[in-house]
């Protein structure tokens, strides 16, 4: 049908009482027609003189509801901009509220799908805050379930549920049946992604009792549809053909041939997933079929990524990665970052496959697709940082980080081999603990500036004034999105609609004014990916005016091989160890933690046996991990260990060089990052008082007392004893903080790991992880001794590496900290801390102070006839700022 009939035949609809089916099929064809280009809207606004007011508003809202089903978001973002001023002319005419509310969610919606995530959730802000202002509950809900689709993007199925629950209450409010079957069913398939089989089973359950009692057929088959899903995963996969079988009956009947592209490309999935690829890709060839009729453009980059998967996997190499070209393609016309960063990354990895199987053929083809793999995976890796910059919350950016862990992976091996060693040593640091460095870019820095003139000092003042009170005022905004009730947040009171957006622009000219005086302030507010020049020129800034020769070494364990990465004299040193591998890496692990879960039991119950030798994982990582560069290390006095994966868990300290531990050579500290050494380079590092915390009482003849004792009448003062957590927040302002307590490591909720604060058997007080995170402008120690167990363990997760009480306690602004990586022995334990203390006071650096005090702690075991097994002598680690 031609443009100009479309025209006429709309301008007849319009003026009278157009039928559903009929506007709906005349709007898809406009939209076919204008598939990529704005001057659809324009036509449809020129069109629209002369034409009823309210009818113009339902024809643009039903265009925005089908710009939104074909996934075209910035075409979407477009026109509902221009709908919203074109609403704004008419302000005077009546009360549209409800209808622009409608458009500001869709403009919500459009920003969340392609990956601008502060600026979908500062706009569904503002149109709940109109929602509130008029009691518009129908907007209301859906608001709260435009938050949930948010959080569901961004792998925060906890928050979605939440938000989906709020939206429900307004359902069993007004009675829309619908809206209740929507959210059960939102919430099952959340519920099903958490792995919470059940509860998805039971919200599924509600949502199929409403759909057969409404008599909502469509409704069944979403149902069914998702109890096949859940029983896929479950690997009950008769089941789940059965469901899905079930699911196309009823969409067969109701000719819903969405529904029934869904079902086809499930059972595609399932027979994909039990290796029967030839009917997987006949059902998949179907649903793609159906969804190019629906001119459905996200379902058919989907269709063709899971096609590109079956010929992968029947090692058609080159039809997968035309799938793969197809899909990617898809992505780029729609605009949806997500889909383009996943699938130029599929195409990175297909490609460097490619290079791999002919790895041994040096020819010009094999060398272009070493550099195709190059290209795709840097566009996935810069799309997928600039979504992961955009997210708000904490949890969602380890989550996202650690989708494209394998992709950096990847990357690092590519770059390595094309020679771009400089370039992988720079992705390895855009890798680990990525959202660590987001959180202390938000921290409380306090900065050593170096002006010029009286006039440039009160400039900065002044912008730096109205930084912190546009980060006090964006907090409060995005907590208020947060929670339904923002006027109970303090400072919140004055909150307007759309505060959010306008506070990030008002960053962002401060922080433009801020870059022209300090490029380097404004790095660690905005961190961006270090190039290694700027990396090795922290580094020697850092370690001026050290008498040390350090050498810096930074592990990178693929599941191919390992990479070590050396900084020595200023240069980058890569060595490659071609037979270790994260496989072998955790067969190592194994034997570690059973040896190490003996030595703990052995020495709670007092028991005489001996403890485990260490001797055969402590010499399989020396011969993998230190021989490589063990004619580095020789030629330092000082080492500087970056971890990677699960070395985090190893006590590196104990591996050894010509059969001698390394702690015995050189002074050893930590580093999560060495991105980190640009907020290190910010704090003050000397210790003048301390403030020294106990859990045994006072006068009692325990060895965390004597220890505690002992440690603050060096600093003249006396422990705090079994003091409760509020009275400990305001404790924390001191040069050092000593903990001589208890400790415990959650590995279910890194968050609650933490410090006792007492002995009470019935109700024991913890300071956590979450407590240094929410008190981190109260602390002001630049050294945290946390003399307990289990301190410095950690839970390995891609994306962050370091969830647990050393990331709470970096963000609180502690520049050093000092951890055990097990359950200690409380007579070691004083002896080496009131050691490390003493070698303090006598000027040494805080890492020649542990090593001379663990190296006391180990001889005087040795003289006094007593166990020197390394279990005694060697949990505690530095971490930080060594000097």
């Amino acid at each position: 049908m031609v443009i100009k009939a479309l025209f006429f035949y709309l301008e007849e609809f319009m003026n009278i009482c157009m039928d559903q089916d009929e506007k709906e099929l005349l709007i898809l064809g406009l939209l076919n027609e204008f598939s990529d280009q704005i001057e659809f809207t324009n036509q449809v606004f020129l069109l629209m003189k002369g034409v009823r007011f309210e009818n113009t508003l339902v024809f643009l809202s039903d265009c925005s509801l089908i710009l939104y089903k074909n996934g075209k978001f910035l075409h979407l973002i477009k026109c509902v901009k221009r709908c919203i001023n074109y609403l704004e002319q008419f302000d005077k005419i009546g009360d549209f509220n409800s209808i622009k509310t409608f458009f500001i969610i869709f403009l919500s919606r459009g920003y969340s799908r392609i990956g601008d995530y502060q600026r979908g959730l500062a706009y569904n802000n503002k149109a709940m805050e109109i929602c509130k202002d008029t009691n518009d509950d129908a907007n209301l809900a859906m608001c709260f379930e435009n938050y949930g689709m948010i959080y569901h993007n961004t792998g925060y199925y906890v928050k979605e549920i939440e938000y989906n629950n709020m939206a429900l209450e307004i359902y069993e409010r007004s009675g829309d049946n619908e809206g209740k079957s929507r959210c059960f069913g939102k919430n099952g398939i959340a519920s099903h992604i958490l792995g919470n089989y059940d509860k998805a089973k039971e919200y599924n359950n509600m949502a199929l009792e409403i759909c057969e009692r409404s008599g909502d057929i469509v409704g069944k088959s979403n149902c069914y549809a998702l109890y096949g899903t859940i029983s896929y995963d479950l690997k009950d996969f008769d089941k789940a053909i059965e469901y899905n079988n079930m699911a196309l009956e009823i969409c067969e009947k109701t000719r819903d041939e969405h529904l029934i592209s869904v079902c086809y490309n499930n059972l595609g999935l399932i027979f994909l997933d039990t290796k029967r690829l030839s009917q997987a890709k006949d059902f998949l060839l179907e649903s793609l079929r159906m969804k190019e009729d629906l001119n459905d453009k996200m379902g058919m980059s989907l269709c063709y990524s899971n096609i590109g998967v079956i010929e992968n996997m029947q090692r058609n190499v080159f039809e997968g990665i035309q799938n793969y070209q197809k899909a990617l393609q898809i992505a780029d016309e729609l605009g949806d970052i997500q889909r383009i960063a996943m699938f130029s990354g599929n195409l990175g990895i297909n490609y460097f496959v490619l290079y791999l199987s002919n790895k041994s053929e040096e020819n010009m083809i094999n060398n272009s697709n070493l550099n195709i793999a190059y290209k795709h995976l840097k566009t996935s890796i810069e799309l997928r940082e600039k979504i992961g910059w955009n997210l708000i919350e904490d949890v969602d950016k380890i989550e996202y980080f650690g989708l494209a862990a394998d992709i950096y992976e990847i990357m690092i091996s590519v770059c390595v081999d094309l020679g771009k060693v400089s370039e992988a040593y720079e992705y390895v640091q855009r890798s680990k603990s990525k959202s660590l460095i987001h959180l202390l870019s938000s921290s409380n820095l306090k900065i050593k500036w170096k002006t010029s003139n009286e006039k440039e000092e009160l400039e900065i003042n002044d912008l730096l004034n109205q930084e912190k009170v546009l980060i006090q005022h964006k907090n409060v905004a995005v907590l208020s999105i947060q929670t339904r009730a923002a006027q109970t947040i303090e400072g919140a009171t004055n909150l307007k609609p759309g505060d959010l957006l306008e506070i990030t622009e008002k960053l962002e000219v401060v922080y433009e004014k801020l870059g022209r005086i300090s490029p380097e302030y404004v790095s660690l507010r905005k961190p961006v990916p270090l190039d290694l020049d700027k990396l090795l020129e922290y580094v020697n800034d850092f370690l001026q005016p050290d008498v040390h020769k350090k050498i810096v070494i930074e592990y990178f364990v693929s599941d191919l091989k390992t990479y070590i990465f050396c900084i020595s004299s200023g240069r980058l040193i890569v060595r490659i160890v071609e037979d270790f591998n994260l496989e072998m890496l955790l067969g190592i692990l194994n034997i570690y933690e059973k040896e190490l879960e003996t030595c703990e039991r052995i020495d709670q119950s007092g028991s005489d046996v001996p403890l485990p030798n260490w001797d055969k994982w402590i010499s399989e990582l020396s011969e993998s991990l230190i021989s490589p560069i063990s004619d580095l290390m020789t030629e330092a006095t000082s080492v500087v260990f970056i971890s990677h994966s699960y070395l985090h868990y190893f006590p590196l300290q104990l591996l050894e060089i010509e059969n001698k531990p390394i702690i015995e050579l050189l002074n050893i500290s930590f580093l999560p990052n060495l991105s980190i050494l640009r907020f290190l380079s910010q704090q003050e590092n000397t210790v003048k008082t301390c403030n020294v915390f106990s859990i045994s009482k006072e006068g009692e003849n325990s060895f965390e007392n004597k220890e505690a004792v002992q440690i603050a009448n060096m600093f003249q003062t006396k422990p705090f004893y079994s003091i409760p957590k509020n009275e400990m927040i305001v404790k924390l302002k001191a040069g050092a903080i000593h903990y001589s307590s208890q400790g415990s490591f959650d590995n279910q909720n890194p968050l609650n790991s933490g410090i006792y604060l007492n002995m009470r058997l019935d109700e024991k007080e913890k300071f956590t992880s979450f407590d240094f995170l929410e008190n981190a402008d109260k602390v002001e120690s630049k050294l945290m001794v946390l003399a307990a167990c289990d301190t410095g363990k950690i839970k390995n997760k891609k994306g962050d590496e370091l969830l647990g009480l050393v990331r709470s306690i970096f963000f609180s602004g502690t520049s050093t900290i000092v951890v055990s990586l097990w359950k200690t022995n409380s007579y070691c334990t004083m002896k080496t801390m009131i050691e490390f203390y003493t070698n303090l006071q006598n000027s040494c650096s805080k890492a020649d102070a542990l090593r001379k005090a663990i190296l006391k702690t180990k001889e005087d075991l040795k003289v006094s006839g007593l166990d020197d097994h390394p279990y005694y002598w060697a949990p505690f680690v530095l971490i930080g700022d060594w000097k």
